[in-house]
């Protein structure tokens, strides 16, 4: 009797943690995007909560309304070889929701800054 109480615990446990990481809560101004296996699925998702495929599908939020960056110490390379530093720059854009999946699958991956990339070339 005590072994299937025991099984019974591990049984609760385990369906307990599959429920938990199916849920996920979408917040207002966001939209989830899906992966499967490190691939992007089709399906995107809006505000609210929604179910997914516990330990195997991952999301990541989109935010969706206005947003402001502010990119600092900005350098900026003339056709004379002057080089211009721009103190602040103030971004401001939205995403459209329908546009969610296309902008996740054409944005760049990660990569850190090149501090060169703006000086012109010295070879002749």
């Amino acid at each position: 009797m005590a072994q299937l109480s025991s099984l019974v615990a591990v049984a609760a446990a385990i369906i307990a943690a599959m429920v938990f990481s199916s849920v996920h809560k979408v917040e207002e101004g966001h939209i989830a995007v899906y992966y499967r296996g490190g691939a992007l699925l089709k399906s995107t998702s809006g505000p609210g909560f929604h179910l997914m495929l516990p330990f195997i599908t991952t999301f990541k939020a989109v935010q969706t309304t206005l947003q402001t960056d502010d990119v600092k110490n900005v350098p900026c390379g003339t056709s004379g070889g002057v080089i211009i530093y721009f103190d602040r720059i103030e971004v401001v854009n939205f995403l459209i929701p329908s546009a969610g999946k296309e902008f996740v699958t054409l944005a760049p991956s990660p990569r850190p800054p090149s501090p060169h990339w703006y000086l012109p070339s010295t070879s002749a």
